[in-house]
């Protein structure tokens, strides 16, 4: 684990280098498991220290559960280890009613996120019909979003 974690972390400090020579001020991001200790032992993602080292400007984790506790503790456990440079973005998944997306948002308020990120477009829209809204994203814009809001990351870098 610890030889294929490093040699992903490798892949990401060349990526992030050449990356930055290019567009400096371009944000870089992963998509990574929500829980620090299961994305290095499950997958090799230590997106922790790729934060520490400058690698990476944001995690957005895939937080995806319908259980509010899970979610918290999950969220939690990353910020416990949050590095001074990056951003903590939980994703969550907008497939569930739009009272449980209501709840995991102000979680994210709560406990001082960076935001949020949610998953996935089709839950919203219809690809198959002209990409029209669907019910719940009326009221998903109507009672959650109801004005337009900053990135944490706008003006910062």
């Amino acid at each position: 684990i610890e030889w294929r974690a490093a040699q992903i972390t490798e892949v990401t400090r060349k990526v992030s280098e050449r990356v930055r020579k290019l567009k400096p001020d371009l944000i870089i991001s992963a998509a990574d498991m929500a829980d620090p200790e299961d994305a290095y032992r499950m997958k090799m993602q230590d997106y922790v220290t790729w934060m520490e080292k400058g690698h990476l400007d944001a995690a957005i984790t895939m937080n995806y559960t319908g259980d509010n506790d899970k979610f918290t503790a999950r969220c939690k456990a990353l910020l416990e280890r949050r590095p001074d440079h990056g951003w903590v973005v939980p994703g969550m998944s907008f497939a569930g009613e739009v009272e449980k997306i209501g709840q995991q948002i102000a979680i994210t308020e709560e406990l001082k996120t960076d935001g949020f990120a949610g998953f996935a477009y089709s839950h919203l829209f219809d690809r198959d019909n002209g990409h029209v809204p669907k019910e719940k994203t009326e009221a998903f814009v109507q009672t959650l979003m109801p004005g337009k809001t900053d990135t944490p990351w706008k003006d910062k870098r």
